[in-house]
């Protein structure tokens, strides 16, 4: 993920959760383990500031990804992640400097329209695979290509790497690399 000014923005007093997938976490894991493989126990995951704050928060591992929760209470600041464990005994460690920050306003997110009454949940570092077989196209993401609660929209939201544009009744689709 770039650390630019793109991140994630999630209003200050509503709880959210964030989204992990592991092939971005540990993308040489040809071996097929996940997060629920770490030894019982150590797999600990923090919120960190800038000033070297951290906060433990909660983590679960849900289809061997990572799912974070994380609280109403939190700061108005730029949080970066940390994850540490033990896997057969060796330490593990991954982290982020800057993955999300916390706004004073819902005009200052970058989640509007995604808001509801619930606790939402957001994917970082995820990406839009798309592929062309035959005459059709394929689109696999863990958050940002869904259909809508309905099933009656398909919703494709950019991520870093692949930006959506409707011009007239076509849908362009651009890969940066």
């Amino acid at each position: 993920m770039k650390c630019d000014c793109n991140i994630l923005t999630a209003p200050y007093g509503n709880p959210f959760r964030i989204h992990l997938c592991r092939a971005d976490i540990v993308p040489n894991n040809h071996s097929g383990i996940d997060f629920g493989d770490l030894d019982t126990g150590t797999l600990h995951a923090y919120i960190t500031t800038i000033l070297g704050i951290k906060f433990e928060v909660t983590v679960e591992v849900t289809d061997g990804d990572l799912l974070l929760y994380i609280p109403e209470n939190t700061w108005r600041a730029t949080y970066g992640l940390e994850f540490t464990g033990k896997y057969q005994g060796n330490n593990w460690r991954w982290k982020c400097i800057k993955a999300f920050r916390i706004a004073d306003t819902n005009s200052e997110s970058t989640v509007q329209g995604m808001e509801s009454f619930a606790p939402e949940t957001y994917y970082l570092h995820d990406i839009v695979g798309v592929e062309f077989i035959d005459d059709a196209v394929i689109f696999t993401s863990e958050g940002h290509a869904n259909f809508s609660q309905d099933n009656d929209a398909l919703i494709l939201q950019d991520t870093d790497d692949t930006t959506f544009d409707v011009e007239g009744d076509a849908i362009i689709i651009q890969h940066k690399k």
